[in-house]
C-alpha cells in the first residue's frame, strides 16, 4: 500500500518523526496506522494541502452603500498554482480581488492568507502583511510620475520595510524585457512596457501571492498571450499563488482552476 506514491512505511517515518520517540506512543500510532491504512492517508492528503495552501477565501459577504450585498462562492488556491476568476463587468470581480489584498474588509467571511486571517489585522500590520505577502497588478498602473520605473519599484520595497536591492529590481526588469527603460517616467512607455513594469512592482518583493485585475482584457491577442505567460512563469519560480480576476474569455482555455462569478 502506498501514499502519493510512496510506501506507506516512508510515509507513516515521516508523520512519526515528528513526534518525541515514546516506545508506547509509537507503538500505539504505528498500530494504528497500519489498523487505518486510509485513514492514514487522508490525514496525509490533509496536512500536504494545508502546507501548500497559500489563500483560501469562505464565506466572503460585501456591501456597498445603498446597494444589494455581493456573496462570494468559497475560492482556495495554492502555492505554484494559478485560480481565474471570470465574470461579466459589474459582477464584483474587482471587489473580490480587493477583499483579497485586503484594501476591503469583508462584512462577514474569512480571507485566510498564508495561515493569517486578515480580516483581523489593521493599519500599519495588515499595510506591512500586504507589502510582504500579496504583490498586486492593478486595472491600471498607479506609479509616481515624478519617479523613474527603477525609482517606483525601490520605492515598494521600502514601503515593504524590505532592504532596497537595485540589482534585485534590475534583473527583473531585464528578465522582463524593459530594462532599458528604467531611468524613464512612466509617461514615457508604451501601454504594454507599462503593464510590464506594473507586474515588475508586484513582484519586486517576491511576494507569496500575486493577485491581477483584468491583466489582459485591453490587449491584442499577441500581447495577451505574452502578459499570460509572463504572469504564470513568474507565479511558477517565485511558488506564489496567482488569483486573475477578468471578463477576458481568452484566458478561460488556459487555465483549468476557475471560478464564474454570476
Amino acid at each position: 500500500m502506498s501514499c502519493f506514491g510512496l510506501p506507506l512505511t516512508y510515509t507513516e517515518d515521516l508523520f512519526l518523526n515528528q513526534f518525541p520517540q515514546n516506545d508506547y506512543f509509537y507503538f500505539s500510532i504505528k498500530k494504528g496506522l497500519t489498523t487505518h491504512a486510509n485513514l492514514w492517508a487522508d490525514v496525509v492528503h490533509s496536512m500536504f494541502d494545508k502546507l501548500y495552501l497559500m489563500i483560501e477565501v469562505i464565506g466572503l459577504t460585501y456591501s456597498y452603500p445603498g446597494s444589494q450585498p455581493l456573496t462570494f462562492p468559497d475560492i482556495s488556491c495554492n502555492k505554484g498554482n494559478t485560480h481565474l476568476i471570470l465574470g461579466k463587468s459589474g459582477c464584483g470581480k474587482t471587489t473580490l480581488l480587493h477583499l483579497m489584498a485586503g484594501l476591503l474588509k469583508p462584512e462577514s467571511g474569512i480571507v485566510e492568507i498564508a495561515g493569517s486571517d486578515i480580516s483581523q489585522l489593521s493599519g500599519a500590520g495588515l499595510d506591512k502583511f500586504r507589502g510582504k505577502k500579496i504583490g498586486i497588478v492593478f486595472q491600471q498602473p498607479h506609479f509616481l510620475e515624478a519617479l523613474t520605473v527603477q525609482e517606483n519599484l525601490i520605492l515598494a520595497q521600502k514601503l515593504a520595510g524590505e532592504k532596497t536591492d537595485q540589482g534585485k529590481v534590475n534583473q527583473l526588469l531585464d528578465h522582463l524585457g524593459i530594462g532599458s527603460k528604467k531611468d524613464k517616467k512612466p509617461s514615457e512607455l508604451s501601454a504594454g512596457e507599462q503593464q510590464r513594469a506594473a507586474i515588475a512592482r508586484a513582484l519586486v518583493n517576491s511576494p507569496e501571492l500575486l493577485l491581477a485585475d483584468e491583466p489582459t482584457s485591453a490587449l491584442d491577442d499577441e500581447n495577451c498571450n505574452a502578459v499570460v505567460k509572463i504572469l504564470s512563469e513568474l507565479a511558477i519560480e517565485n511558488n506564489s499563488a496567482l488569483v486573475i480576476v477578468t471578463h477576458d474569455t481568452r484566458l478561460k482555455n488556459i487555465f483549468p482552476n476557475q471560478t464564474i462569478l454570476a
